[in-house]
């Protein structure tokens, strides 16, 4: 009886050493597909932040690329870990492209608005296309303006 017990406890042993083989199989798997999908938002993070930074003459491309930046960065972050270097890379590039697109939205305002640059930019317009910005506003204003050579239709 005792031959018998020993065999029956050996092989309830070797049954749940293959279940917790299997188990921990699962397990590891899991953590590597969790680990690359992270990879792969940090890099886009990163991918995401630089066209941001780069788009920053076009507002809206960078306000997309830079909101999916920091999207991207979020989700690379794990409960346990700190943000990466290249998704703290994404969201400072994305950032930074943000505020050069307002640094360039009120330069344009200052340049539109005040009379003594306004003026300096008609003068530009006039040598440039043979009309001021201000005919050129209102001929885009009234639908008589080329838009691809910028001259009266």
């Amino acid at each position: 009886m005792n031959n018998q017990n020993l065999e029956n406890r050996n092989e309830h042993e070797r049954e749940e050493m293959l279940n917790n083989m299997n188990n921990q199989g699962y397990q590891s798997n899991r953590y590597q597909y969790a680990t690359k999908q992270q990879n792969t938002f940090k890099m886009l993070s990163l991918v995401f932040g630089l066209l941001a930074f780069f788009s920053c003459m076009f507002v809206v491309t960078t306000f997309v690329f830079g909101g999916l930046s920091v999207i991207f960065a979020i989700l690379s972050k794990t409960s346990t870990e700190r943000f990466s270097s290249s998704a703290i890379g994404g969201i400072a590039s994305s950032i930074a492209g943000m505020v050069c697109v307002f640094v360039l939205m009120i330069y344009s305002y200052i340049l539109i608005t005040t009379p003594e640059y306004r003026e300096i930019l008609n003068k530009t317009y006039e040598q440039m296309y043979g009309q001021s910005f201000d005919e050129l506003l209102e001929d885009a204003q009234n639908g008589t303006l080329d838009p691809y050579s910028l001259q009266p239709k």
